[in-house]
């Protein structure tokens, strides 16, 4: 099933707009004779796209124009599950299958169709039932709306954006409810980071040898530190009986820790890692168990354990944090999540006895490269699996073992990118998929950008192709980039300038010579104006020769050199002007003198 066109009267600021998804076929509606018009437009050269791509459409606006609007009416109209209510306003056509001659097409009751081509078939429906739409956005939009893409009528798809992980990674991590009114923005936003490093390492593992697939200079290390944030959530807890038993716990960790005082560095990591792991099983035992009992129970069973350990003054070795868990696995049978945590610990310390661990600060890592991530593999799948409620420890990624080098803000547009997309489950994926992104390229430089198309239509063909499965490529765009690496006939232009050159191939400087991009020309604004009011300042300056160094200074600043030169003819003429009316008045000046002196003699004679 392929999208072809869509028509809309009015949505949201859109009016009487229409778009191709389909470089062979363009549809028209005409709004004066009521009438549906087709052509089949020059078709792009056979294996024009990559093997599974099956066609690559570009939505170009200038910021406010209606790009991420369409999206959504798009999403509203065409996804298949979830949605209760028809869209308005709209014409939808499309293809059931790729080798038939017909062409599906809805028709909103508001609007009216008197005649259209015989191969056009009307439907009831504008739904595309064979079709996975997966939407991606960086942007972050802190505004509740009804257009919201986190919303639940818009379930019926695969939503990578930000705004809809940062409302769902919570819930996949934490298993909570979403409307738990305790849970904060901030931890929100550390579980949102945990998800994302968490796709991010899936990603390094699977590409890791794929140099084709990322440009990006993918961080070599993996910086492993104990997540002390849930204690201190758990010790100011608003539930009393929480922050009581997690302070007397806290206490008696505090006193275990002394010990390690004169120890190395390595022993003193592992019983933090512990400690943090207990306080896991405490945020668990929040969420699953009754407060009272069990919770009592099990502070007491710890402090009674430990307060043994320092009545004896035995050395305190992992072996012992382990005895620990097999005795609360013994007390509370039921509890499966003790044993999932043990075992975590364990495969956690064996990561950190082939990891390094500095003497002087509070993190091991581990270097990605070398053959230990086999073990770190087998520990990621069991640790994050979907059981797994928090997190007691952090993971984040480092280009330096040392020094915490995180990757820069267009790497991690990229990384997320990749990494959200290489997270779908391939097998709830349909045969036709319908990718819809949302002016993704704007974190990246030019350079990047440039990129851009190359890059991502290598990563979809490999990531989701197959013989069957097509993908067609809805991309949102203010990039003459992005303009020059699609024809013209699969560019749906917003505004209502149309670029009158071919785009394919286009010099990226020709593409911004054209109004459509820059209608102002090629100059910044503040420059603009500052040369501006230079040149009134050459042309009104009463005293030019009194202002003539501080306008040179201000000229030598302007990078154009044709601007350049004409201010400074113009600064030239005004001090020849000048000049000459100096010299004018100094020669009527003499003149004047002279008069006077004739005029003296003259007396002098009578």
């Amino acid at each position: 099933m392929e999208l072809l066109y869509l028509y809309v009267s009015k949505y949201n600021g859109l009016e009487n707009k229409e778009f191709n998804f389909s470089s062979k076929y363009k549809i028209h509606y005409n709004n004066e004779l009521k009438s549906i018009e087709c052509v089949n437009d020059t078709e792009l050269p056979k294996d024009f796209w990559p093997d599974s791509i099956r066609s690559v459409t570009g939505i170009i606006g200038k910021n406010g124009a209606g790009k991420t609007t369409l999206i959504r009416l798009l999403l509203r109209s065409c996804i298949s599950e979830g949605l209760s209510e028809e869209p308005e306003n709209v014409i939808v056509a499309f293809k059931e299958k790729s080798n038939s001659k017909n062409i599906s097409f809805y028709c909103h009751n508001n609007i009216e169709v008197t005649s259209y081509p015989d191969y056009f078939q009307s439907d009831e429906t504008p739904r595309l039932s064979d079709v996975t739409f997966i939407y991606h956005s960086n942007h972050f939009d802190p505004y509740s709306s009804p257009l919201d893409l986190t919303k639940e009528q818009l379930m019926g798809m695969i939503n990578l954006g930000t705004n809809y992980l940062l409302e769902r990674d919570k819930e996949t991590y934490t298993n909570r409810d979403k409307n738990n009114l305790r849970f904060s923005f901030q931890k929100a936003i550390a579980l949102h980071r945990a998800m994302e490093l968490r796709r991010q390492i899936n990603f390094i593992r699977k590409y890791k040898n794929e140099k084709e697939i990322a440009f990006i200079s993918v961080p070599d290390y993996l910086r492993i530190t104990p997540n002390h944030e849930e204690e201190e959530w758990l010790c100011s807890d608003d539930e009393p009986i929480i922050a009581t038993n997690c302070k007397k716990v806290v206490d008696i960790f505090n006193q275990v820790q002394k010990l390690f005082g004169k120890k190395n560095k390595r022993d003193l990591f592992y019983f933090e890692i512990f400690r943090t792991s207990i306080f896991n099983l405490y945020n668990d035992i929040k969420a699953s168990w009754g407060l009272d009992i069990y919770l009592n129970q099990f502070t007491s069973m710890l402090v009674l354990e430990f307060q043994k350990l320092l009545i004896n003054d035995k050395l305190i070795s992992n072996s012992n944090y382990f005895l620990i868990y097999d005795k609360i696995i013994e007390s509370f049978p039921t509890y499966k999540f003790i044993k999932k945590n043990k075992s975590d610990l364990e495969g956690l310390f064996k990561i950190l006895n082939e990891s390094e661990i500095p003497e002087f600060d509070d993190f091991a890592f581990l270097d990605l490269k070398k053959n230990q991530i086999t073990t770190f593999n087998k520990f990621f799948d069991q640790y994050f699996s979907d059981e797994r409620i928090t997190s007691f420890v952090n993971f984040e990624l480092s280009h330096d073992p040392y020094s915490l080098t995180t990757p820069s803000s267009g790497e991690l547009a990229l990384f997320n990118f990749f990494s959200r997309f290489s997270s779908i489950k391939k097998h709830e994926l349909k045969n036709n998929i319908i990718i819809l992104l949302d002016e993704v390229e704007l974190a990246l430089h030019p350079e990047w950008q440039r990129k851009y198309i190359n890059t991502i239509l290598t990563f979809f063909n490999k990531e989701f192709g197959t013989k069957r499965r097509k993908i067609q490529l809805i991309i949102t765009s203010h990039s003459p980039f992005v303009v020059s690496d699609l024809p013209k006939s699969c560019i749906n232009f917003l505004n209502g300038r149309i670029i009158s050159q071919e785009t394919f191939g286009a010099n990226i400087y020709n593409l911004f010579m054209d109004a459509f991009f820059l209608e102002e020309g090629l100059i910044g604004e503040f420059a603009k104006n500052k040369i501006f009011a230079l040149l009134d300042q050459i042309e009104s300056s009463e005293d030019i020769l009194k202002n003539k160094d501080f306008l040179e200074m201000q000229i030598n600043l302007i990078g154009e050199p044709l601007i350049k030169e004409r201010l400074t003819e113009e600064l030239i003429k005004k001090l020849t002007k000048s000049e000459l009316a100096k010299r004018q008045k100094q020669l009527i000046r003499e003149l004047k003198f002279i008069e006077i002196q004739i005029d003296s003699n003259r007396n002098e004679e009578n």
